[in-house]
């Protein structure tokens, strides 16, 4: 899963991040 590396750059906002997850 890639949420692990969205979690570790904690740069983007979570709207952001729920985005990537659902794509």
């Amino acid at each position: 899963m890639k949420m692990a590396h969205i979690y570790r750059k904690k740069h983007l906002p979570w709207l952001v991040i729920h985005e990537e997850i659902c794509r």
